[in-house]
């Protein structure tokens, strides 16, 4: 583990817990930064301690650009005001919780595959032409009408799972939490369990949180290891949607997914190693 000073108590109790892969690893990075920009660090100091972390625990996944989001937050800003106000104290993880719904009826098939598309499905979920913001790698990002992003989604990894509210953030970026939809405005919460379980134990621990007011529409493999599933939650409120995802994060779920911003993988698309994204279940409302 990399050595950072200056130390406080508090920074020293989270160097020390590092999160596993799907436990928050990006949430746990900006609570580390924001420790460092409280105790006077300049942004490139910053950088350097996150990029250190990031290659001792070998996390080439939340190097570069995610660092550099991290730092661009940050940076600017009175450090006596960094308490993020967007940030939620999610439950701890409770492993048994997650393994007593593995016995759960899955509403679907974790392993027959549909053949469907990107442009098979999103037009349902992104309706009336939103811009819509896909990630072409890790850091390269459009947004754009969806219809524009129909032709070539299918050779897309990512996708922002909720409409954007512009094509570009103040800062020029594509993606960003400045142009994300608002939470309260959310149409769609993406659920993965990246906790080492069977297709089909994933399958029965996704199906067992749909309800009818927050349904289960969509079921996407990743390609690797994991299934994502997203729950359509356009017909209640903000804090109904909080209420479901916090419970998902006792489950075990990736807590990162409740950034209005996050990529998640494209349903149907196509990973940097040639692998499908296959669509493993799809239920719109007006189809239930």
């Amino acid at each position: 583990m990399a050595t950072l000073y200056p130390f406080s108590p508090a920074l020293d109790a989270l160097l020390a817990n590092p999160p596993a892969c799907g436990r928050g690893r990006h949430h746990w990075l900006f609570r580390i930064a924001a420790k460092l920009h409280a105790a006077q660090w300049k942004p490139e100091k910053i950088q350097e301690g996150l990029t250190a972390i990031c290659t001792d625990r070998g996390w080439a996944d939340r190097a570069g650009k995610t660092i550099l989001d991290i730092v661009a937050k940050l940076s600017g800003s009175n450090p006596a005001d960094h308490a993020n106000p967007l940030r939620i104290d999610w439950p701890a993880p409770n492993d048994d919780a997650r393994a007593a719904r593995y016995s759960f009826p899955p509403l679907f098939d974790p392993d027959e595959g549909t053949n469907a598309a990107p442009a098979d499905v999103l037009p349902a979920l992104f309706p009336n032409d939103p811009l819509v913001c896909v990630g072409w790698d890790v850091n390269r990002f459009s947004t754009l009408p969806l219809s524009a992003i129909l032709p070539n989604a299918h050779v897309a990894p990512f996708i922002v799972a909720n409409p954007m509210i512009s094509e570009r953030a103040p800062n020029g970026s594509a993606r960003s939490l400045a142009n994300a939809t608002p939470r309260h405005l959310r149409r769609h919460l993406v659920v993965e369990f990246d906790t080492g379980e069977t297709r089909e134990q994933q399958a029965a621990v996704l199906s067992s949180l749909s309800t009818p007011a927050m349904p289960l529409v969509l079921a996407v493999w990743s390609g690797g290891k994991s299934i994502h599933g997203w729950f359509d939650v356009s017909a209640t409120d903000c804090g109904n949607a909080l209420r479901l995802f916090r419970f998902a994060v006792w489950l075990g779920c990736d807590e990162s997914l409740f950034d209005m911003s996050k990529l998640v993988r494209m349903p149907g698309g196509t990973r940097a190693d040639g692998s499908r994204q296959t669509i493993l279940h799809f239920a719109p409302k007006e189809k239930r």
